[in-house]
């Protein structure tokens, strides 16, 4: 069995037992079964089955979730798509190449193009072998069009520039479909450097064993990107989204105070998102200190939005914090009047405890 087959099937074997868990695990098994066709919502299972959550690299150094995340899918339309180029694109690099360097290539491309989408704080959590697929085909279209004439009859059923305008045309589609709301938001960071590192690595493959000084110029190239993509994947503190999902990280460790402070390093960095103020508000109340800035931020939100049932929420939840239920009252009440029932339970809970502190 070739091995661009055996790592087509351990990647549908993981997904399909990832899927029999999501369903098992559903309250409504057949709806569970029908919507998982496009998309599977169950983040903890991901982070269970080696998904690569951002917090678990940058507060539990789990930098093996680097390598694993090419396993796991997000849908079954996911899953098909990424394992049908996977299997075309691998047997194509592993005829030209054989099995290791085709391992090679896709792990590679897949570990550097995964830490590029850490690095710039794309998403909080990360699935699919997209990296690593990016990362074949350009290797696969470089040796189809640079390498020894050997090489090139292996692959000769590949097409070098049909190959190439696909690849970057997805990428296009990647960053121009999400801005029109016809699909979730993609990792590109991740497709490009996936991408970058394949088709370097396929240049390096195409040299030849007597061109030996661009043959380690190359490898050179390939080796720095990797350290220093890694290195800015540890801790990109110039975003305010990694403060952010690092706030919501300290939270489900139950480490309040330090959930605030990453909350407030993002409002730092961009101090207009009313959302970010709405946050650190929220925090600031559930903490039970710094009221008065909380306030001051809710005000400042509602004053813009006021009829955010959010805002009016926390704006509320923070008067009756204050001592002063009867104005919190007006306030939940305005914010239970925007959503349906079956979204008001925490501003119930807050006007629960609004009256009984009247």
């Amino acid at each position: 069995m070739s091995a661009a087959a055996l790592l087509s099937i351990l990647c549908a074997v993981h997904f399909f037992g990832m899927w029999v868990l999501f369903v098992s695990r559903a309250n409504n098994p057949l709806r569970a079964a029908v919507t998982s066709l496009w998309k599977i919502d169950a983040p903890e299972l991901f982070e269970y089955v080696g998904a690569l959550v951002a917090t678990r690299i940058w507060i539990d150094h789990h930098w093996w979730r680097a390598v694993t995340v090419a396993f796991v899918h997000g849908s079954w339309l996911h899953a098909v798509l990424n394992l049908m180029a996977l299997f075309v694109l691998g047997r194509a690099a592993e005829l030209a190449l054989g099995r290791v360097r085709m391992l090679i290539v896709f792990f590679a491309s897949s570990v550097v193009g995964c830490l590029a989408s850490v690095a710039v704080v794309e998403a909080p959590i990360l699935v699919g072998a997209s990296a690593g697929i990016f990362g074949l085909g350009g290797c696969v279209a470089v040796l189809r069009r640079f390498a020894s004439l050997s090489v090139q009859r292996s692959i000769s059923w590949v097409r070098a520039r049909r190959l190439a305008v696909g690849l970057v045309g997805w990428i296009a589609i990647g960053f121009i479909f999400p801005l029109l709301d016809w699909m979730p938001l993609l990792a590109q960071a991740g497709h490009i450097g996936g991408l970058v590192i394949g088709t370097v690595l396929g240049a390096f493959y195409a040299q030849g064993h007597v061109q030996r000084a661009r043959r380690y110029t190359l490898l050179l190239i390939v080796v720095m990107v990797g350290v220093c993509t890694a290195a800015a994947a540890v801790r990109p503190s110039w975003s305010p989204r990694y403060h952010l999902y690092m706030g919501y990280g300290w939270l489900d460790r139950a480490r309040p105070a330090h959930a605030l402070r990453s909350f407030e390093a993002a409002l730092a960095l961009d101090p207009g998102d009313s959302a970010l103020k709405n946050t650190v508000a929220y925090q600031r109340v559930t903490n039970g200190h710094g009221l008065d800035r909380a306030e001051l931020l809710a005000r400042e939100i509602v004053s813009l939005s006021p009829k955010d049932p959010n805002f009016l929420d926390t704006l509320g939840w923070i008067r009756c914090k204050q001592g002063y239920p009867k104005e919190g009252e007006i306030f939940l009440r305005r914010a239970a009047a925007t959503v349906g029932a079956a979204e008001i339970r925490e501003i119930a809970e807050h006007q629960r405890k609004c009256r009984l502190a009247n």
